[in-house]
């Protein structure tokens, strides 16, 4: 067979191979889909079939699909989604006040309109993504993983990255954070909004090392790998007696960048846990969800952080 199935965007679903399958044959399999649901579905199927076979090109008709009690959406990408009948329409979920997530399919009420239309005046328009090819490419990471963003979003600095928190709160748009996009467990792919701060030229890699190497400040679009080298040469270049590397050692370190690491905690084979990214970190410039920004090695931010958010802040870590 050269391919078992092709899932089309006109609401086809089309079984190549390189012998014809008979219409006969597409038939059974389908009534034996539908009887895995209930008896009564698999009867109905019989008198009824929900596809309309095409015994010349050997394709079947995937518009109206009653399937397990269910409809059938196929989008543009061929993704096919399984809505339940007592589910309103699409476009009667759009309207509703209520954003809906359904199924691994987002539902846009005009929000992510409007979120892209203010997103213009913070972050350029040319770094704002919407064709049908990056976000096929930012769809999936190095998990097996696949979900379609609405926009990619390009940053450069922080006062962009700020400017759209601000507006993922003010639209109620879910944003997702990505750097290499190595992750194995699907943290770096979003139905909602990707900013992506890796591969975006000089940005976001300045580096500082300490004079005996023994600690380097980095930013998140610098690759684990690449941080290493430096501090590998930078003790050559000085003459140090210890070269000293970051702690986490992931097996994805040569591609894996530090925002990632941070994020997701990063350990590996000789770190272990006592030498993992949390236990390693000595302070952070971080950007909360609002926009507030904390740089735990600024006293002067700390205690501005805690006068505006003392009380609930020292709750939480109670809680904790």
């Amino acid at each position: 067979m050269r391919r078992a199935a092709q899932l089309a965007a006109a609401g086809r679903i089309s079984l190549a191979s390189s012998t014809r399958t008979p219409a006969s044959c597409q038939q059974l399999l389908l009534q034996q889909l539908h009887s895995t649901a209930s008896p009564e579905a698999s009867a109905s199927a019989a008198a009824e079939p929900a596809f309309a076979a095409d015994a010349q090109d050997g394709a079947v008709s995937a518009s109206n699909l009653d399937f397990f009690n269910s409809r059938l959406h196929i989008n543009d990408w061929g993704a096919v989604s399984s809505i339940p009948e007592n589910d309103p329409a699409p476009h009667l979920r759009a309207a509703s006040s209520s954003y809906v997530n359904h199924d691994g399919m987002r539902v846009d009420d005009g929000r992510y309109k409007a979120f892209l239309q203010d997103a213009a005046a913070v972050v350029p328009q040319p770094r704002i993504f919407t064709d049908p090819l990056h976000l096929l490419a930012y769809g999936s990471d190095a998990s097996f993983y696949r979900l379609l963003p609405k926009a990619v979003i390009k940053v450069h600095n922080e006062a962009e990255v700020q400017g759209l928190l601000r507006l993922s709160q003010a639209h109620s748009v879910p944003v997702t954070f990505r750097a290499a996009g190595t992750s194995l467990s699907g943290q770096a792919v979003s139905d909602s909004i990707i900013i992506s701060v890796g591969y975006v030229g000089k940005n976001f890699r300045r580096i500082s090392i300490k004079d005996d190497g023994s600690q380097v400040t980095a930013e998140v679009g610098l690759l684990g790998g690449e941080v290493n080298k430096m501090l590998a040469g930078h003790a050559r270049r000085h003459k140090l007696p210890i070269s000293y590397r970051i702690g986490p050692d992931p097996a994805s370190i040569d591609a894996a960048m530090i925002g990632g690491i941070v994020a997701n905690n990063a350990s590996g084979m000789c770190c272990g846990v006592a030498q993992n990214t949390y236990h390693t970190i000595a302070d952070m410039r971080l950007l909360l969800a609002d926009g507030t920004v904390l740089d735990t090695a600024d006293e002067s931010s700390r205690k501005a952080f805690l006068q505006v958010r003392g009380t609930a802040f020292v709750a939480a870590v109670a809680a904790v």
